[in-house]
Parts: C-alpha cells; sequence; structure tokens
C-alpha cells in the first residue's frame, strides 16, 4: 500500500469515495427501471414488411434463359409485315436494296447479302459515356424472319448474368452476315467489345461489316433538322410521334433503382423505349436506301433536298450514272435552289466525262434563272474561252458579273479580274493581227 492510500484511510477520503459510487449505481437502477416500466406501457409496433412487386414476367413477355454460363431474362415480340411503326409497314424492310444498303455503309460486303441474315442492335446501358465501368443491361436485337420482324431483348437482372447474357448473343450472331445500329460505331460495338473482353469471351461482333445509321441519316437529312437523334429522325422521315416515352437520360438511374427494389414497373419503360429503337433502325434503313435508289417513299412528300443529298453521296460513291439519273428528275422540279444545285452538281460529272458542251448548256440555263450565278458565269466563260475560242463572249460575261450586285469574295474578285485583263489583252491582239 503506497503512502497516499494510507493517507486516505487515515482521513476516512476512501470510505466516502465507496459510499458516493453505491449512490450513483443506486440511481442509475432507478433510472432503468422507470425507463422500462414507461416502455413497457407502450403498444409494441408491428414488425415492417418489404414491399413485393408481381415477377417481371407479369408485366413483360418473356421467360428466363439459363445455360452452363448462367441466367438471364429474354424478352420476345413478332411484328407482323403488315405491322405499322409510323407511317411505314416494317414489311416494307424486307425489299430493303441491298445495294442502295452497302452504299449507305460504304462498305461493298453488305451489297452480297440477304435482309434476312442482318441484325439490328440498341444497348441500354448503366451510362450515356461508356468506359469499362459501364455495363450494357439489356441487348435490344432484331431481325427478319419468314416476314415477320422478331424482336429479343435481353435483360441482365444483376451484373452476375452478363457472361451468360453475352454467350447468347453470340449464339445470335452466329447465323447473321452485317450489323445495322444508330451510332453503335461510336458506342454500341465498343462498349459491347469492352465487356466481352472483361468476361474473357471473343466477341463475334469483330467481324460484321457494320452499317451504322448516324451517319448516312446526318449527311442525307440532317441539313433540314435541328439534329441527328434518332426520335427527331423518327418524326421528319415516317411520321413517329412517341408518346410517353422514358428520355435516354433517365435509364441509367431507372435500371439502378430496379437493382434496389425489383419493381418490375422500373424497367417496362426501358423495354417499350429500346423496343421503338429496334423497330426504328429497320424503317429508318428502309428510308434512306429508298432515297439513294431515287424511290421517293411518298410521291410529292419526300423532301427534294434529301434527293439532293442523296446525288452528292452517290457522286462521291462514284456511281455516277445512279448520280447523273436523279440529279436529272431533279432539274426537272419546282424549287429552284435544288435545281440550281443539282444542275451544277451534274454540270461538272459531264466536265469530268468530257462532255463539256453538255455541261455549258447547264451553266447557261442557271444563268438564265439566276444572272448573278458566280459558278455557272465563271464555268461558262472558261469554257467561252479555251472551248469555243470565243473570247469576246467570255469578256462581256465577266465583265457583266463583276459588275453586277453578286456577291463575290475578295480573291475569287481579283481572279476574275486577272481573267478580264488576260481576254482583254487577247481581243487586243486579235484586233491587231
Amino acid at each position: 500500500m503506497g503512502v497516499l492510500d494510507r493517507l486516505r484511510r487515515i482521513t476516512g477520503e476512501d470510505k466516502e469515495a465507496s459510499q458516493k459510487k453505491e449512490d450513483r449505481s443506486a440511481e442509475l437502477k432507478d433510472l432503468r427501471g422507470r425507463i422500462e416500466a414507461i416502455m413497457a406501457k407502450r403498444p409494441q409496433a408491428k414488425p415492417r414488411r418489404a414491399k413485393t412487386y408481381p415477377p417481371l414476367q407479369e408485366l413483360i413477355e418473356g421467360e428466363e434463359i439459363v445455360s452452363q454460363a448462367g441466367a438471364f431474362f429474354l424478352a420476345s415480340q413478332r411484328q407482323p409485315g403488315d405491322y405499322l411503326h409510323g407511317n411505314r409497314f416494317l414489311g416494307d424492310s424486307v425489299r430493303l436494296n441491298m445495294e442502295t444498303a452497302a452504299l449507305l455503309a460504304n462498305n461493298r460486303a453488305i451489297a452480297g447479302c440477304r435482309i434476312s441474315e442482318g441484325l439490328f442492335l440498341d444497348t441500354e446501358t448503366t451510362g450515356l459515356s461508356g468506359g469499362t465501368g459501364t455495363l450494357a443491361f439489356m441487348i435490344g436485337l432484331g431481325f427478319f424472319e419468314d416476314g415477320a420482324f422478331v424482336t429479343r431483348q435481353i435483360f441482365l437482372r444483376d451484373f452476375s448474368e452478363e457472361r451468360a447474357a453475352l454467350q447468347y448473343l453470340n449464339d445470335i450472331v452466329r447465323s447473321k452476315r452485317f450489323l445495322v445500329t444508330f451510332n453503335g460505331k461510336a458506342f454500341d460495338v465498343n462498349l459491347l467489345a469492352a465487356r466481352y473482353i472483361m468476361n474473357r469471351l471473343r466477341n463475334p461482333l469483330d467481324d460484321l461489316p457494320h452499317l451504322d445509321l448516324l451517319f448516312p441519316s446526318r449527311r442525307l437529312c440532317g441539313h433540314r433538322l435541328e439534329n441527328s437523334r434518332l426520335a427527331t429522325l423518327e418524326k421528319a422521315l415516317f411520321g413517329l410521334q412517341r408518346e410517353g416515352d422514358l428520355p435516354g437520360m433517365e435509364i441509367p438511374a431507372r435500371y439502378f433503382s430496379w437493382l434496389r427494389r425489383r419493381d418490375p414497373q422500373l424497367v417496362a419503360d426501358i423495354f417499350r423505349h429500346n423496343h421503338l429503337d429496334i423497330l426504328s433502325l429497320a424503317v429508318l434503313a428502309t428510308h434512306l436506301s429508298e432515297l439513294l435508289a431515287s424511290c421517293p417513299i411518298s410521291p410529292g412528300k419526300t423532301d427534294p433536298r434529301d434527293l439532293l443529298a442523296a446525288a452528292r453521296l452517290l457522286v462521291e460513291r462514284n456511281e455516277q450514272a445512279q448520280a447523273t439519273g436523279l440529279l436529272r428528275d431533279l432539274i426537272a422540279g419546282k424549287e429552284l435552289f435544288v435545281r440550281s444545285e443539282a444542275r451544277k452538281a451534274l454540270s461538272l460529272i459531264l466536265k469530268r466525262q468530257g462532255d463539256r458542251e453538255a455541261a455549258a448548256g447547264l451553266w447557261e440555263a442557271m444563268l438564265r434563272e439566276n444572272p448573278a450565278d458566280l459558278f455557272a458565269a465563271v464555268e461558262l466563260a472558261k469554257w467561252q474561252e479555251h472551248g469555243c475560242r470565243n473570247y469576246q463572249a467570255a469578256y462581256d460575261l465577266l465583265s457583266r458579273i463583276l459588275g453586277s450586285s453578286a456577291v463575290i469574295p475578295g480573291a475569287e474578285r481579283e481572279a476574275l479580274k486577272h481573267r478580264l485583263r488576260r481576254l482583254q489583252s487577247r481581243l487586243t491582239s486579235a484586233a491587231s493581227a
């Protein structure tokens, strides 16, 4: 025992501390008893039951697919050929011109395929920016079978079902020879390639010729639309107005809510949205193909500016005969701008082919409709100078265009003045000879 302990015993401090400790313990015991008495008088709360939801199959027509790799949910639908999507029958797509489809994709391999060998694909994902952390939780597929359009939607009820879903996609792709997407080259296909790598599976999409409809849509119709989103194209090209459609930006949040609550109503809207996307791929491919084939969807209603854009694309694809036929039809149309641009494009084709006289006739027609047409004036002056040796006609034409109210950029104006001086010199030399 230490000195301090001995002093506490002599002074009685040790007994006092012990007494205080006993009093405190008694107070706590009394307080605990009172609390227990109060709680005993309160009604007992019933245990909260977790809310239950109906199974997914009650809202979505589909079934669970089980394989050695695992399980996933598969929704299936089958639309007949007379099914209307917007103002177009799905059966029209069965007659898709594969030659023009190949031109749209700029891939000749597609021309040798049948429409039944095409796979229309659209994914719904956990994020819109891509990357290895993004999961394609729904893979929507469409294809033609016996005149009907079949859709299958592979749905991952949980992240663990991805491997089984990817293997099922692999099985479907085996019977297909080309792929159709909308912005798939930048998003869907790259995302699926990353998921195949992460699951150590071979990517079956690698070898498929790919028609990404975003690029030809933007090229053929983007000139008159506010944007090239699929919903915008649907409304403008085949009159489809989506009523109550789930915005794409809300889809990831819906799926995460599904993972927490398992409420099928949360994903029912995603299935509908994805299904519409797949149907639109088939109809949009047909519409764009018909533009290139110069086969107007609705005679008198097809925007001639779309056909003009189609003719320009045909020129780039080196389909000169097809482009020439379409441009001649447009020249006979009523819209001044389209007539002028069609004559311009056709004249350049004829000029490259060496038929400058025919091209000159188009330039003269352009100037009759618009005397301030700078392109036509310059090209016709070149022909008059070098082809006809009619220096006076070329000089008069350039003098008139320079003196007109036509807007001529500085560099072009100087080039015209230089050409005019050369013509003046030739005229002077001819007069003195």
